[in-house]
Parts: structure tokens; C-alpha cells; sequence
């Protein structure tokens, strides 16, 4: 295993990125997924994506699922004109 000699903290921050950027990125996937806007996807891969990194890295990696379902929420509500009067 590569990294296995490095301390436990070093080795939980690295999981539980890898952890939540494959969440998010299953996220960006999903979205693009969506057939037509207001509609939910077929397939929504962050759903497969965090069970599996809960059954890998067991239940200390529940912090980078929380964290890469909040950057997807995050990525859904962002408006990009920056216009506050309207929700996004």
C-alpha cells in the first residue's frame, strides 16, 4: 500500500479527500446526467460513490461524505451572474 508508512493523521486527510472528491466529482456527473432542468437524474453516482467509501474506509470517513454532498449542494445553488435578488 502506497503511503504506509506515513503518520494516521497524514493518511485520514489524504482518504478522506480522495473520499470527497470522488463524491463531488460523481456529483458533477450526476448533474450533467439530468435530462431536463427540475427533473432528477436516472443515476445519481455520489449515492454509490459515498457507501463505498464508507465501506473502504469505515465510519471515520462520514466527515468526507458530509463535506463532498455539501460541495455538491454548494455547485447546485451557485448562481454565476452574482445577482442576489433572485434564488438560484
Amino acid at each position: 500500500m502506497p503511503g504506509g508508512n506515513l503518520p494516521k493523521v497524514a493518511r485520514y486527510l489524504i482518504d478522506a479527500l480522495i473520499g470527497a472528491s470522488a463524491i463531488f466529482l460523481g456529483g458533477v456527473v450526476g448533474i450533467h446526467l439530468i435530462i431536463a432542468p427540475g427533473f432528477l437524474p436516472t443515476l445519481w453516482p455520489p449515492a454509490a460513490l459515498a457507501i463505498a467509501v464508507l465501506l473502504l474506509g469505515g465510519n471515520r470517513l462520514w466527515p468526507a461524505v458530509l463535506v463532498g454532498g455539501a460541495l455538491i449542494y454548494r455547485l447546485l445553488a451557485f448562481d454565476p451572474s452574482g445577482r442576489l435578488d433572485q434564488p438560484a
